[in-house]
């Protein structure tokens, strides 16, 4: 597999769907699992690709606030409204000043427009 969007977005289409599918998982599969900064250069092509992104065991889209604007999910939420995104992983230990930042305004700031 090619650790690249494509690659993911083809290694889940292929092998994780059939395989829950085969074993009569129903757990959903979020996709991205990564930060805000991100979403451009790798997420939006994950999430882009309708085939992964509207099949049944696709659960939405797991964000980091560490790097980034968190605004991006409003923006993301504009194009996808049906997908659902969640904050996954965020800073409350040691960081840099800019990463607690970012982690203490992504859960409210992500989805404050909508």
């Amino acid at each position: 597999m090619s650790r690249n969007p494509s690659g993911l977005v083809e290694f889940t289409k292929t092998r994780v769907h059939p395989a829950f599918r085969a074993a009569g998982i129903t757990t959903k599969v979020l996709v991205h699992d990564w930060n805000h900064g991100d979403h451009t250069n790798f997420g939006a092509a994950v999430v882009g690709d309708a085939g992964g992104r509207d099949d049944p065991l696709s659960g939405g889209i797991a964000w980091h606030g560490y790097v980034g604007d968190p605004v991006v999910g409003s923006q993301v939420h504009g194009q996808y409204p049906s997908v659902r995104q969640f904050g996954t992983e965020h800073s409350g230990g040691i960081c840099t000043t800019r990463t607690r930042r970012t982690s203490s305004a992504s859960p409210a700031t992500g989805a404050a427009a909508w």
